[in-house]
Parts: structure tokens; sequence; C-alpha cells
């Protein structure tokens, strides 16, 4: 995780990455509206990886469950809530093998949320992807840092 002072510094930083290694998840990447969500998940698989939509639909339904949000997999983004939205967009970013998954600013997303525990359970149910970083603000360091969570700042 890195934290910044402003705007700028943030988005700068994004875009020096390696893009063609990085799937942000961020307000900037929404769910495709016309799509329901474990299709807006298994497109990635599909259009990536050429893999047949049967096998993709599985996988995203599979991970959908996984997290235990298997409920919402025939519901379009508007009839979901943000914490629902932001799962999807995060399962849908691990669709991508060899990617490095980069969320920015994550409580913008999950403005409910007053800690970091949510997210660092879903990405642990989520093995296999462990290459992920976090893009925050520097006034959401407590956010990181409540109740003992473990997530390393990096400089």
């Amino acid at each position: 995780m890195k934290l910044f002072d402003n705007d700028d510094a943030l988005n700068h930083y994004f875009q020096a990455l390696d893009r063609r290694l990085v799937v942000p998840v961020s307000q900037h990447t929404p769910l495709l509206a016309n799509l329901d969500i474990v299709d807006n998940i298994s497109l990635i698989r599909e259009a990536h990886e050429f893999m047949p939509t049967k096998r993709a639909r599985s996988l995203a339904q599979e991970a959908l469950d996984t997290l235990g949000y298997g409920h919402i997999a025939h519901l379009r983004s508007v009839e979901c809530n943000v914490r629902e939205r932001f799962v999807a967009q995060l399962i849908r970013a691990t669709m991508m093998q060899y990617a490095k998954i980069v969320i920015i600013r994550p409580f913008v997303m999950l403005r409910d949320t007053e800690d970091i525990h949510m997210l660092l359970e879903c990405l642990g149910k989520l093995k296999g992807h462990c290459d992920c970083t976090i893009l925050d603000m520097e006034s959401n360091r407590s956010k990181y840092e409540a109740g003992g969570a473990s997530c390393r700042i990096i400089g």
C-alpha cells in the first residue's frame, strides 16, 4: 500500500506503472451497465484468453461464491450496493492472471466502510492473487491501521 498527500501525486505514480501489467480497480473502471455481474467478470477471460463462455462464467460464479456474493451473479451493477459492486470489480481484476492488481482509493468506492478488514478478507479468500497494491490518500491512514490491520505501507 502506498499513501499520497494529493490526487496529483497518486495519479502521477499510477501513470508511471507499466500499464500492460496492471489491472486497476477504481471508481474510473466501472462495471458495464448492460451486463450482469457474472458476465462482467467472465468477459475478461473470454476476451483475453479466448476462454469458452461457459467455462469463464463458471469461474466467475465460483469466485463470487467463494466470497459469499454468489447471490449477485445475475444482477446488473445498478441493482447492487457499493460493497457488491466493489467485490465484482475486484473479482473481475483477478481474472487477468498475470497482472498486478492496483486498487485506487478503495474508500471512495467503499464509502460506508471504516477500515480495510473487508478488503483484506476478500483478498485472502481470492488465493493466487497476492500481487495487489493499494494506492490511497494519507488522510485515510487510520483506516488501514484500525484494529491492527496487516497493511504494509511503502514509501
